[in-house]
């Protein structure tokens, strides 16, 4: 999964495409900064992304959609990042057809809290183009409990007025409602306990970067692969490493990877110096350090044999092997 071009810094177009074609599985797109609530275990409670709507501009969104088609991009394209997407219904839809019409092969994916939803503006989503959504029954400010989240679930989908099929995981912790759109898109309404812990004493909820007060009750060693396979793009162009950093809640730019504008090659950011460090520090069984330490996201499955193998050897190619490293995410 990794190669040289990963590792340092291109300024070459024709071969930052190419590894960016090969590499990238997800495009994760902000196109507003609104949302509309402040869940207790999102950083946008301590953010204030409700007194003003920011929309991606025409400009830097159709240079994203260019560069995108002139790859033939097949992979994701995610429409979230601590925003609600679907708040404005006739801006959302022109964005989502513009995504089909540059990149028709993309799996377009929409990630909503379903405020916004009703049975018509679901059926507009899937003659629009988008190929799966998903929506998640969220606590309120101070704090719900999983019942009161399944009895919410139940009124949103009699809401709804759409079929659908309940099915309950092993663990009793997450409620899933596969909804029929009468489209060739998937949706599934989603009701989960964020306060469950795994068989190894994990919290499931994430401290997204550190940001908040949450006691995951890990470190973290294993590497991270999101730098390698996706790019995560700001309303305002801003990049950031993954889905888990809120730039808002930390210090302007602290981990910013940098930032597209309507007229910046998107490719040759992608395999610029700070994505490349990030990589770097990322591909090590170290302990992570900050905001990585205590982070699950992306799993933690990739101690394995084979894996080290792997590891061990790139970071001899890399000359990554010398005394320790002061930091792993800086």
């Amino acid at each position: 999964m990794f190669h040289l071009h990963h590792f340092f810094p291109l300024t070459d177009s024709a071969p930052a495409e190419a590894l960016f074609k090969q590499a990238v599985q997800t495009v994760e797109i902000s196109i507003s900064s609104y949302c509309n609530r402040r869940c207790p275990y999102c950083p946008n409670a301590k953010a204030d992304r409700i007194s003003e709507k920011h929309l991606m501009t025409d400009g830097l969104f159709h240079n994203i959609m260019r560069s995108l088609c002139r790859i033939e991009y097949a992979g994701n394209v995610h429409i979230n990042r601590y925003n609600e997407p679907l708040a404005d219904r006739d801006y959302a839809l022109r964005r989502i057809r513009e995504i089909r019409a540059f990149v028709p092969r993309s799996s377009i994916i929409v990630f909503t809290n379903g405020d916004y939803l009703d049975a018509s503006y679901v059926a507009e989503l899937g003659a629009a183009g988008v190929s799966a959504m998903l929506a998640t029954v969220h606590e309120a400010p101070n704090g719900t409990g999983f019942t009161d989240l399944l009895e919410d679930q139940d009124r949103r989908m009699s809401r709804l007025g759409l079929p659908f099929v309940y099915g309950m995981n092993e663990a009793g912790n997450v409620r899933t409602a596969n909804v029929s759109t009468g489209s060739a898109m998937t949706f599934t309404y989603m009701a989960q306990d964020f306060h469950r812990r795994d068989a190894d004493g994990v919290l499931w909820m994430e401290d997204r970067g550190q940001s908040l007060d949450v006691h995951k009750g890990m470190v973290r060693s294993t590497p991270c692969f999101m730098p390698f396979v996706q790019m995560q793009i700001e309303w305002d162009g801003e990049l950031l490493p993954c889905c888990q950093i809120q730039p808002d809640v930390f210090a302007p730019g602290q981990y910013s990877l940098g930032r597209l504008t309507e007229t910046s090659n998107m490719f040759l950011e992608w395999t610029n110096a700070s994505y490349v460090q990030w990589r770097k520090d990322l591909l090590s069984y170290d302990i992570k350090k900050s905001p990585c330490a205590t982070c699950s996201y992306g799993g933690l499955a990739q101690d394995t044999a084979s894996m080290r193998e792997q590891v061990a050897t790139w970071r001899s190619v890399l000359g990554l092997d010398g005394p320790a490293q002061e930091r792993a995410c800086a």
